[in-house]
C-alpha cells in the first residue's frame, strides 16, 4: 500500500502556547485535525494570569485562541489545571464553560507544573483535594494524568504511580480517567487490567515514544521530554498496545514546542522538556503501523478511540492523503521538529503546500 486516506486526526494532548506562538503552533494543528485537546500549563503573560485553574481564565485562554486563528477548522477541547485548592465550586464553574479534561500534575514534575500535587496528597483520598475529583465524576468530566511520582527516580516516576492510579479507580468506579503518554509497559499492563474490570479508563500515547528509547535521548536535547523514553522492551508495549485492537490506547501526541534556544542546556541552564512532533506526528505514526503491516488499524489510534471514549460527536470534517513518499525532514524555524535531519517513508500530501517542507529522499545541503 503506497497511498492511505484518512480522516483527520483526534490529538488528545497539545500544547499550544500563548501570544504569536499560539498562532504558529495553533495553524500546524489545524492542518492535520479534526480535534485537539488543549493542555492548561500556560503562563503569566500574552493576556493570561498563569496555568488555567478557574473557569474565568480558561474563558481567556478559548478567546485568546479563537481571535489567533479564527478561520480555524480544528475544534478544541479545553481542560482545566487541578490544584491542591481545586474545589467542588470550580470544577462545576469550569465544567459550565465548557471544560471536558481536568489535570493532574504532580508537582514538579514537568514544565510548569509547580502549582501541581504533592505525592503525599496524591496518596491521600481524605484530603479535600479529593472532593474535587468525586465533583468530576458526578459532572461526567476526564481526569488526565501525568502520571509520574514527584521525585522518584525518571526510570520509575510512571511505575510508581501505578498505585496513585489503582486507588482512585477503586475509590471512584465511575471516574473517566486518561493516564497521558504512557512510557512504560507495567502502564499499559495496568490500563489493560483496568479495564478488564470494567474501570472507564484508557491511555494516550505520543508519537516520539513509539521511536524512542533512553538511548536515544542521552545527548540528544531535542528527544528529551517528560516522561522520559524507557528501554526497549518498554517502547514494543506501547508499539503492541498502538497498533493492537484495543480501543484503550489513543493518540495524544503531548507536542510540547521549545524555542531552539531553550532546548539546548548549557552552565546557566537545563534544557527543556517537550518534543515538538506536529509536523512528523501523523507520518511518523504511519511508519510505525506500515513497519508491522497494519495500517488499516490507523484510524482507530489516530481517532476512533478517542472519539468513543471522550463521546466526542460529529462526522470528520476533511481527510488526510498519506503517501509513501520519502522526505528528508530538515523543516526549521526557531522551534525545530522533532525527527530533525532524518528521512521519513510516508508524508501527507495536504503539507505539500508549505515551502521548504516536503524535501526529496536526499539529504540537502543545510547551514549550521
Amino acid at each position: 500500500m503506497d497511498r492511505l486516506v484518512i480522516p483527520a486526526v483526534f490529538d488528545m494532548h497539545q500544547h499550544l502556547r500563548q501570544g504569536a506562538d499560539a498562532v504558529y503552533f495553533l495553524k500546524w494543528v489545524d492542518r492535520v485535525c479534526d480535534v485537539a485537546l488543549v493542555m492548561p500549563n500556560t503562563v503569566v503573560g500574552h493576556g493570561l494570569e498563569g496555568p488555567i485553574t478557574t473557569a474565568e481564565r480558561l474563558n481567556q485562554y478559548r478567546t485568546l485562541l479563537e481571535r489567533a486563528v479564527p478561520d480555524r477548522k480544528a475544534h478544541l477541547v479545553w481542560t482545566l489545571y487541578l490544584t491542591e485548592e481545586t474545589t467542588p465550586e470550580m470544577i462545576r464553574a469550569a465544567a459550565a464553560a465548557g471544560a471536558t479534561g481536568y489535570k493532574i500534575y504532580p508537582r514538579g514534575e514537568t514544565t510548569n507544573s509547580d502549582q501541581g500535587i504533592r505525592e503525599a496528597v496524591l496518596r491521600d483520598l481524605r484530603h479535600p483535594f479529593w472532593r474535587a475529583i468525586e465533583e468530576i465524576q458526578n459532572v461526567g468530566g476526564v481526569v488526565n494524568h501525568h502520571g509520574e511520582i514527584p521525585g522518584a527516580d525518571v526510570y520509575d516516576a510512571e511505575r510508581k504511580y501505578c498505585s496513585v492510579i489503582d486507588a482512585v479507580c477503586r475509590e471512584y468506579p465511575k471516574l473517566r480517567q486518561v493516564v497521558e503518554h504512557v512510557t512504560t509497559a507495567d502502564m499499559v499492563q495496568n490500563i489493560r487490567e483496568w479495564r478488564e474490570e470494567d474501570r472507564p479508563i484508557a491511555g494516550t500515547i505520543t508519537a516520539h515514544h513509539l521511536c524512542l528509547t533512553l538511548n536515544d535521548v542521552v545527548g540528544q536535547t531535542h528527544n528529551f521530554c517528560k516522561p522520559v523514553a524507557k528501554g526497549t522492551k518498554d517502547r514494543d508495549a506501547l508499539i503492541s498496545a498502538a497498533t493492537g485492537w484495543s480501543d484503550g490506547f489513543f493518540f495524544g501526541s503531548d507536542a510540547a514546542p521549545h524555542h531552539r534556544t531553550k532546548k539546548v542546556s548549557n552552565e546557566f541552564q537545563p534544557a527543556c522538556a517537550g518534543c515538538w512532533t506536529t509536523p512528523v506526528m501523523v507520518q511518523l505514526v504511519a511508519q510505525v503501523f506500515d513497519k508491522l503491516n497494519c495500517l488499516d488499524r490507523l484510524p482507530r489510534f489516530l481517532r476512533t478511540n478517542a472519539k468513543t471514549f471522550y463521546n466526542i460527536q460529529g462526522e470528520p470534517s476533511r481527510t488526510l492523503t498519506l503517501e509513501r513518499k520519502p522526505w528528508w525532514n530538515t523543516y526549521r524555524s526557531g522551534y525545530v521538529p522533532f525527527w530533525f535531519d532524518k528521512l521519513l517513508d510516508w508524508r501527507v500530501a495536504e503539507l505539500d503546500e508549505i515551502p521548504n517542507f516536503h524535501t526529496g529522499p536526499n539529504r540537502p545541503t543545510m547551514e549550521v
